[in-house]
């Protein structure tokens, strides 16, 4: 009879091995959600197993994550999948003596996602940190506070649950106060306009997170409040600032920012009256307020479609680089050189105006390349980038359209491209649920498919002339995060042209041919858009 198995003493423990094929598994863009469901399940046996040790806390994690996952792809429909990366994290997060911070945070804001509500997200982390008090870990739920501190509620919510805590035996030193929050208000550092006969967008941008809220709409004006909020202008003696003036027959007059007993409100003057959004965007935090005369429609349109004027966003500019490739060659210099191919071949097959929001080397904020689109009242918005990736074997053209990130990889790329900040999740679905999702629109995700297969037409196609491109990968349409794209009242779509971090695509990026090639797909998924196909 043969005795029993025995691992090789070298050789890894089970649980370990199954943590770093669930870590690879989270990693992979391919992997689909039977998979990650199955994965999620056979960690949730190890966890268990495990019982209380740290390894089991990690297993307990990872577990969650990729049920997460699965919830986020499907765009927050996939409810069971939600409930049970929640159970995980819950469980995970109750070892207070093995430092599990993560999955406490994580079961705070995703319980804040499910609930379209961040001040639920608040909450649970002021508990997690009342339970992490002494924790090495507890800086990471004290950031994720401050973050969250302008949807923290009344003393009297934070004394009702230092009582329940107290109740279950956890230490409360300073019942009822808020730890920890931001120790200086949030100050204005910008106040900014874009105005058109039919369109307007303000920017404020703070040093940090505020809450705000819309008045009602009140003859010709808008009314903003901003919570808490300070002019550093007023600290030092100065006179509340007011926008500039605007052009002749503007929809936006003037406006300005003043002091009251709560904070500020920005107060807008319009030519008549119009459609009315607010929405913010993190990192650094501003709050953009956006106007229109004529509500956004989206949906496919049969039939041809209107196009007399695009607008072309090449990427980057000025002290932004965007990425860099191997041997040098910049983002900014090959988005630029794309777009000034595009636009007088468009308006010369094509017969339509075209505006660049950069056309040199300048940089332009991400919030005014929307505006730009929408004081032009252009029928579409094309933005030229190329992408990047921390492994260089990655390669291959992608097409993004607004929308919350669909998996890890999505997230990254809309968090370069938006200069190093990224929206959470939870932050994004917000953003979008504020806008009603107008901007994920039907329309925007087919010019996206017209551009991808035409890029890849063009591309390919260039082999029967002598020329090898037909290496180049479809990369496929893809939903992510890019600030760029938020507030476009007309189909908008963001290009990855290649992967410059590769070696072999940063030499086609380089070439006059490759980019001619990339610029003629563009034109022809714009006639084809015009045309109705």
């Amino acid at each position: 009879m043969r005795g029993p198995w025995r691992r090789s003493p070298d050789a890894a423990p089970p649980s370990l091995e199954i943590l770093d094929e669930g870590t690879r598994l989270l990693a992979n863009p391919d992997a689909d959600a039977v998979a990650l469901r199955a994965f999620a399940d056979k960690l949730a046996t190890a966890a268990a197993s495990e019982g209380g040790t740290a390894r089991g806390v990690s297993l307990g994690t990872l577990a969650g994550e990729l049920r997460l996952r699965v919830f986020r792809a499907s765009s927050g429909s996939s409810e069971p999948d939600a409930r049970a990366a929640l159970a995980a994290f819950a469980t995970a997060g109750k070892r207070v003596d093995l430092e599990a911070c993560r999955p406490a945070r994580l079961f705070a804001e995703l319980s804040g996602e499910i609930a379209h509500d961040p001040g639920v997200t608040y909450q649970e982390l002021y508990v997690a940190r009342r339970r992490f008090h002494a924790a090495p870990c507890v800086d990471e739920l004290e950031q994720a506070l401050v973050r969250a501190s302008p949807f923290r509620p009344p003393p009297t919510v934070l004394e009702q649950l230092d009582r329940a805590l107290t109740a279950e035996g956890v230490p409360i030193e300073d019942a009822g106060i808020a730890p920890p929050k931001s120790e200086a208000r949030p100050r204005v550092s910008r106040l900014s306009r874009w105005t058109t006969g039919d369109t307007a967008r303000v920017v404020i941008e703070l040093d940090r997170a505020a809450a705000y809220a819309l008045e009602p709409a009140s003859g010709g004006g808008v009314r903003l409040r901003i919570d808490g909020a300070e002019l550093p202008s007023l600290a030092a003696g100065g006179s509340e600032p007011t926008l500039e003036p605007s052009p002749p027959k503007s929809l936006l007059l003037g406006g300005g920012l003043a002091k009251t007993e709560g904070g500020l409100v920005l107060t807008l003057s319009l030519a008549r009256p119009a459609y009315r959004r607010v929405f913010f965007l993190p990192d650094p935090f501003r709050i953009v307020v956006d106007l229109g005369t004529q509500p956004p429609v989206f949906g496919v349109a049969s039939g041809p479609r209107p196009l007399r004027r695009v607008v072309v966003d090449p990427g980057h500019g000025g002290a932004d680089p965007g990425a860099i490739g191997p041997t040098g060659l910049r983002e900014k210099d090959v988005t630029i050189a794309i777009a000034k191919m595009v636009g007088p071949i468009l308006a010369r097959e094509l017969g339509v105006e075209v505006r660049l929001t950069r056309g040199s080397d300048a940089f332009v904020s991400l919030e005014e390349r929307a505006a730009v689109g929408n004081a032009f009242e252009a029928d579409v918005f094309v933005s030229i980038h190329c992408n990047a990736a921390e492994t260089k074997a990655r390669r291959g053209i992608e097409t993004y359209v607004l929308d919350t990130a669909r998996d890890e990889l999505a997230h990254r790329v809309a968090k370069r491209e938006n200069g190093g900040g990224a929206a959470s999740h939870g932050e994004l679905r917000a953003i979008l649920d504020d806008l009603k999702i107008a901007e994920v629109g039907a329309r925007s995700h087919h010019l996206a498919t017209l551009l991808q297969k035409a890029t890849m037409s063009s591309l390919h196609a260039a082999e029967e002339k002598g020329v090898s491109y037909g290496d180049v990968l479809d990369g496929g349409v893809h939903g992510a995060g890019f600030f760029v794209l938020v507030g476009a009242r007309m189909p908008a779509v963001l290009m990855e042209v290649s992967f410059i971090s590769n070696p072999v695509e940063e030499g086609y990026l380089a070439k006059t041919d490759y980019r001619a090639r990339v610029a003629d797909a563009i034109v022809n998924a714009l006639r084809a858009y015009r045309d109705g196909k």
